[in-house]
């Protein structure tokens, strides 16, 4: 029997179970500002600067075609990204500042361009959820997991969550509303500045599986020397 109507004819039953459905249906994380303190649980948890940093990180790399290398540096703002193929000759080549950016011929990128570049940083992804979440609509505590719902720069949706130790788990922007692609934090390492990064990260783009092995990573909190 519907709980609902089981209680139609109740004035102080029907009140307990509106209460107790705001409450199931109500997140942990509710607000912008809840969420905010998640993202420096996740920090505290991985040990990473609450202050802005630079990131370096060169990563071996498979996926369907073949190999290739990653390399990405950046301070958040401007990013530096390129991949080096063995099996073609034109390799990728993006340097991007802000909201702006240029291929290596000095030609402007499009702004998925810029998108492609930075959803490749995923260094900083793991450390720093708000460069991947530009808003958050829910951020929603189940039993073994946290789940942060929201939107990217291009206005993709985008699921980021982590387990109950503030690690993260898995990432998951939607092309068009319609097509999935889920990057999963497999591995970690701790880096030489002590901070605990993604060593191993497996992006799943429909029947495609791409892979990252990090050789090089470093961190430099801005204003050291």
């Amino acid at each position: 029997m519907n709980k609902y109507f089981c209680i139609e004819f109740s004035v102080v039953g029907f009140t307990v179970a509106l209460a107790l459905i705001f409450t199931m249906s109500q997140p942990v994380y509710g607000q912008r500002k809840d969420a905010e303190q998640l993202f420096k649980e996740i920090r505290k948890t991985l040990k990473a600067p609450e202050n802005e940093i630079e990131i370096h990180s060169v990563a071996e790399c498979f996926g369907p075609d073949g190999t290739y290398t990653s390399k990405a540096e950046g301070d958040g703002v401007n990013l530096y990204f390129s991949q080096v193929f063995s099996y073609r000759d034109e390799p990728v080549e993006l340097y991007i500042m802000g909201n702006e950016g240029k291929n290596a011929s000095g030609e402007a990128l499009s702004n998925f361009m810029i998108f492609y570049g930075r959803m490749h940083d995923y260094v900083r992804i793991a450390l720093q959820p708000e460069y991947l979440l530009h808003s958050v609509d829910t951020v929603i505590t189940k039993q073994d997991n946290i789940a942060v719902d929201g939107k990217t720069h291009m206005d993709y949706r985008v699921n980021y969550v982590v387990n109950n130790q503030k690690l993260p788990i898995r990432f998951t922007f939607y092309l068009n509303d319609e097509q999935p692609i889920t990057t999963w934090f497999e591995e970690w390492m701790i880096t030489a500045e002590g901070v605990k990064v993604p060593k191993k990260v497996r992006i799943v783009d429909e029947e495609k599986v791409f892979t990252f092995n990090y050789t090089e990573i470093s961190i430099r909190e801005m204003g050291e020397n």
